[in-house]
């Protein structure tokens, strides 16, 4: 065959590698999505919104009312959920329902009132051990399943949504308060995080191995009497 008529090769019709990709010199396969990969399925965005939450918890012991909110305005809380059982107290008035209401309103804090469903002293014998109403003899584990205290704890993470939230009581130490015993102990199990404010201002985390579970009783220091 005459050189002029020369079948063309193979080699002659491939394209260089440089003509298909000019930047690279491999294809890349890219990622399957779920679940055709085998990576981990997509989260549940209801779980996944609860554990972006934060929740703090504070107890107001004897402060003075200007300390108590320079507490508050340390970590810019926007809002005060009050779940005392009995919000009024003879040894520190400031902290009486009503005026700690209006001293939070001028500060610009919203105060909320959630003693009816998250107070560690409930009315309902059914909370208590062998039905008999008394302070110490509060069963946790019973209280917890009550449908008011879940609702109570369902709102609870509704208003963090909408700003930093702070949970009060009476007593300064958490591990003497329902603040941890009950509610930190329901928080946790909805993937919400707990942090505790202390008298210093100095933030603290109770690791959940550190107390007994939910169903833990504790005599609380009597700072609340009904005026």
């Amino acid at each position: 065959m005459a050189p002029s008529q020369r079948r063309p090769q193979i080699t002659d019709l491939a394209p260089t590698v440089d003509t298909i990709h000019p930047d690279n010199d491999r294809a890349t396969q890219l990622p399957l999505p779920w679940p055709f990969s085998p990576g981990p399925a997509p989260k549940d965005p209801d779980n996944e919104a609860a554990a972006l939450l934060t929740i703090f918890t504070i107890g107001h012991s004897n402060h003075d009312a200007e300390t108590f909110l320079a507490l508050l305005r340390q970590y810019q809380l926007e809002i005060l959920v009050d779940v005392r059982s009995a919000p009024y107290s003879r040894y520190a008035p400031h902290f009486s329902r009503r005026v700690l209401s209006a001293f939070l309103d001028d500060a610009g804090i919203r105060y909320v009132w959630a003693g009816s469903t998250l107070g560690g002293r409930p009315d309902d014998p059914t909370c208590y051990r062998d039905g008999v109403v008394r302070k110490g003899n509060v069963d946790y584990r019973a209280m917890s399943r009550q449908a008011s205290y879940k609702q109570g704890v369902q709102q609870l993470m509704e208003s963090a949504v909408d700003g930093p939230i702070v949970v009060m009581c009476s007593e300064e130490d958490p591990r003497r308060c329902h603040r941890h015993h009950l509610l930190e102990h329901s928080l946790r199990d909805r993937g919400v995080s707990v942090v505790h404010i202390r008298r210093d201002g100095i933030l603290e985390t109770i690791e959940p191995a550190e107390t007994a579970p939910s169903e833990s009783s504790i005599a609380q220091l009597v700072l609340l009497e009904i005026d």
